[in-house]
């Protein structure tokens, strides 16, 4: 039996192994980005406490770490569609209906403004007559 020594090969991740991992790697990140915080927030407070200027190093790593919190949690996305089934606030509202009255409502209301617009211009052009 021989036995081959050379550069051991690093094992291969599959996509199935990525697709498992992502929400343990996602918490870990979590994890370590908050203990990157906690630091930088230390950092900042004793230099407000002793009337410091703020590092602007410091500055910039926390900037990152909440731009990357921000990018790992999602929050530059907009929020997902609800569906009517999922959620017992809107479930059974008539849409159709409900819009159709908040138009009418509108409607409603440019008529009175154009009226209004109307009658004064109809009474500023009494008044230049009578002038």
């Amino acid at each position: 039996m021989t036995y081959e020594l050379g550069p051991a090969q690093p094992p291969e991740i599959g996509e199935e192994q990525l697709v498992e991992s992502q929400p343990r790697v996602r918490a870990l990140l979590v994890q370590r980005y908050e203990e990157i915080w906690d630091r930088v927030s230390v950092r900042i407070n004793e230099d407000k406490e002793h009337e410091r200027p703020v590092d602007p190093r410091i500055l910039e790593i926390g900037l990152r770490v909440l731009k990357d919190e921000a990018v790992l949690y999602r929050l530059g996305r907009a929020a997902p569609v609800t569906e009517e089934e999922d959620d017992p606030t809107i479930l059974g509202i008539d849409r159709a209906a409900m819009v159709a009255e908040q138009l009418s409502v509108l409607e409603s209301k440019r008529q009175a403004a154009q009226a209004s617009a109307d009658a004064w211009h109809h009474g500023h052009s009494q008044d230049k007559e009578a002038a």
